[in-house]
């Protein structure tokens, strides 16, 4: 995967040969991909959460109840003052209407927006607020604080919330965890709305120029979220987020260099902006210059320096590049075979959720792997 946040490829172990898995760069983008190809080798449970109840049905449908309809059954006077609230939480997040930008006062006004009203509060502002916190606008970036409000502006069918909910579970963050299925559930949930979901976004991205907004929307085009895939109007977005120095933005850019996604390919346009992102501290960017350096795409291959950016990425957290830094210990590829290292960043992978370092995890549970051999947590 790559960019911050999108792609990234997965390997894992299956047998007794201990060969080698990639999943085809091209599926790791698309909501049908990890997770039909994954779910087919080994299961894996929808994370428990006190915040949200997903259904076993397949019933998707949208209440008919939406945010103004919320917010007319409020005090009047308190919708309004919530309101009010929320639009100067978009004035200062976007410098609108004379306003200079200030980001850490437009998470206040989103932050009182968001507790007024006995409906849940100020929906749309609870969305940008948690957007804040996700991206670190006006805030210390907080996944865990993101995902929390993001499901509660989800379960009221927020497109914004909805879309990066969606995002969210497929891929990961740090401290969230990642289920394909329940990223299904989301991204169905705003394809029924279809691209009004994406109004607050489009909106920033095209009028305001916000980099992180558009490299969200770039993110909807890519997968297919609330408007058509289209990888040529994804890439748009991409280059204009990572023009403006958004690390995301340039790793994802570097993504669809490396994979002709939306462009032409350019392995060595890739690494110029994987680094570029690497240089920001993006994760993703620094899982995908270990993944060009281990198969030698655009570089010299050089399983060394693979497993110094798997691990740089590893550390931080990305749970695709502790499954590969795993895989790595376990066959000594660039570094000094280490059953029990590989074992305990299958762990940390695992723990994440994502799903090839579960069926790695299990192999080693099942056959003894640097742990005690253990048939039912061989069934991870």
């Amino acid at each position: 995967m790559s960019a911050s946040h999108i792609l990234h490829r997965g390997r894992s172990v299956f047998s007794k040969l201990n060969k080698k898995y990639r999943l085809p760069a091209a599926t790791t983008t698309t909501s049908e991909s990890t997770s039909s190809s994954a779910s087919s080798i080994c299961s894996y449970s929808t994370p428990s959460s006190s915040d949200t109840t997903l259904s076993s049905s397949t019933d998707t449908t949208i209440p008919t109840t939406n945010a103004q309809q919320q917010q007319q059954e409020q005090d009047p006077q308190e919708a309004a003052k919530a309101q009010q609230f929320f639009e100067l939480g978009q004035q200062l997040l976007f410098g609108r209407y004379g306003h200079s930008k200030d980001e850490a006062a437009a998470v206040e006004y989103y932050r009182m927006a968001a507790q007024l009203g006995s409906g849940g509060g100020h929906l749309e502002a609870q969305a940008a607020l948690a957007f804040c916190y996700e991206f670190g606008l006006g805030i210390q970036a907080d996944f865990v604080e993101a995902e929390r409000l993001y499901i509660l502006a989800a379960e009221r069918n927020n497109g914004l919330a909805l879309s990066r909910l969606a995002f969210l579970r497929k891929y990961g963050r740090p401290s969230v965890k990642i289920d394909r299925i329940e990223s299904e559930y989301w991204q169905q949930k705003i394809n029924q709305q279809g691209p009004a979901a994406l109004a607050w976004l489009m909106e920033a991205a095209s009028v305001d120029n916000h980099d992180c907004c558009q490299y969200a929307l770039g993110v909807c085009y890519h997968d297919g979220v609330g408007v058509e895939k289209n990888p040529t109007e994804a890439f748009h977005w991409y280059l204009k987020s990572a023009e403006q120095g958004n690390a995301r933005g340039q790793g994802i850019l570097g993504y669809c260099y490396g994979e002709g996604f939306g462009v032409e390919r350019d392995r060595q346009k890739a690494m110029y902006w994987y680094g570029i992102a690497a240089e920001q501290g993006d994760s993703v960017a620094l899982y995908n210059i270990g993944y060009c350096y281990e198969d030698g795409l655009g570089v010299e291959r050089n399983p060394e320096e693979a497993v110094k950016w798997y691990r740089l990425s590893a550390e931080l957290g990305n749970a695709f590049a502790q499954n590969s830094l795993g895989y790595c210990y376990e066959d000594g590829v660039g570094i000094e075979q280490n059953l029990e290292l590989a074992a305990e960043w299958y762990t940390k992978s695992a723990e994440q959720g994502y799903p090839w370092a579960e069926c790695n995890l299990g192999y080693c549970n099942q056959n003894g792997i640097g742990l005690p051999k253990d048939n039912a947590k061989g069934a991870y």
